[in-house]
């Protein structure tokens, strides 16, 4: 009993200290508060990770930003108490696409959804979603799978994998891996064997507390989800046009595709990339007399489902929404505030006037807004 209390009286210490005082220092007062018990820095450790661990979560429920909050609050902290360089965070969906869900400032030099495929198919994550528990990469030059991807990157100019040391950390949803963290160091050997116990026990905290606000957020868990646009993806999208189709209905859709987001990673990096197409998707719901049903197609190229048949009002509603995208976006990374310029093309076709086909739907609405300029 007397342990147990030591431990609450020392959270509730550190937790009133922490907003004002760095984690070195936090972890010199935890230590002094505990030294009857002769912790050791593993346990001293665990022990701040936990108590990280509840305070995101409950951030991310004041702050409203759900799994993503909870996952960035988490990621951070163990970047801090590790004194690691970098940390990473993927959605692993188990038949559908894989997401950078939220990411440490040194990725954002990156461009993630050219890495996300690599890694999904071969990556340290992929061992992670496979075996189901934390995993530790001390030299990652030795393994073949990560030079493989190491170089298709940088080939591509998607940035430079410098990631010498690794720890790949489950995150569970009914015994199903949903998320992995990736904590990285740029030398080899950079961790220490407890450290890869410390995040095997705090793994389990994670996940329960994940599971928590996945009851509230549970969009984020769907086998087909775009986080970067916060939309349904391309599944949910044909599976609701063939509803449509086979109960007798006509509609239309609008197909919107972001075109210079690669020059806008480029310029400004993958947070601002990221956050343009949040903004986008939400300038486009505002185009709408009536929140319409949005999904994400591809990266950069949103579909919108009407119940309209009227060409006029479609003809209509493209003008407006390439209108809106004349205006520039404020968009706030930091202490630093960027104005981005977002181009975008506007198609459209109508069920069952222009075909039958929804493959053919589609074409038909490139068609359409291949005459558009951005």
């Amino acid at each position: 009993m007397i342990g147990v209390a030591v431990i609450v009286i020392s959270l509730i210490v550190v937790a009133l200290l922490r907003p004002y005082i760095h984690w070195n220092r936090a972890r010199a007062v935890l230590k002094k508060i505990v030294s009857d018990m002769e912790p050791s820095e593993a346990s001293v450790t665990l022990l701040y990770l936990r108590m990280k661990i509840y305070e995101s979560f409950y951030n991310s429920m004041i702050q409203r930003e759900g799994v993503e909050g909870f996952l960035r609050g988490v990621g951070e902290s163990i970047k801090e108490a590790l004194n690691a360089e970098a940390w990473s965070v993927i959605l692993t969906p188990k038949s559908g696409n894989w997401h950078f869900v939220a990411w440490d400032d040194f990725y954002d030099k990156h461009d993630l959804d050219e890495v996300i495929p690599h890694i999904q198919k071969s990556g340290g994550a992929r061992l992670v979603f496979e075996e189901k528990r934390v995993l530790d990469i001390p030299d990652t030059y030795k393994k073949k799978f990560w030079q493989e991807i190491k170089e298709l990157v940088e080939k591509k100019e998607s940035g430079v994998l410098e990631t010498r040391s690794w720890i790949g950390i489950p995150v569970k949803s009914e015994n199903e891996v949903v998320a992995v963290i990736s904590v990285d160091w740029f030398k080899p050997k950079a961790y220490r064997s407890w450290m890869v116990e410390v995040l095997r026990k705090s793994s389990e905290d994670i996940s329960k507390v994940f599971q928590e606000i996945s009851n509230v957020t549970e969009v984020l868990l769907f086998e087909d989800y775009d986080p970067s646009a916060r939309l349904p993806g391309e599944k949910a999208l044909k599976r609701d046009l063939e509803r449509l189709k086979s109960s007798n209905m006509g509609f239309s859709i609008i197909v919107v595709e972001l075109l210079n987001l690669d020059k806008i990673w480029k310029i400004y990096g993958q947070v601002v990339k990221s956050k343009a197409i949040k903004m986008a998707v939400g300038r486009l719901r505002d185009s709408f007399e009536h929140k319409p049903r949005m999904y994400s197609k591809s990266v950069g190229k949103i579909v919108v489902v009407l119940e309209t048949l009227s060409h006029q009002l479609l003809i209509s509603y493209q003008r407006k929404i390439l209108s809106e995208f004349l205006r520039v976006f404020h968009i706030e990374v930091g202490d630093k505030l960027h104005f981005v310029k977002l181009f975008v093309r506007v198609g459209y076709a109508v069920y069952p006037e222009d075909t039958e086909d929804i493959n053919e739907l589609f074409n038909i609405a490139e068609t359409r807004m291949s005459s558009q300029k951005g």
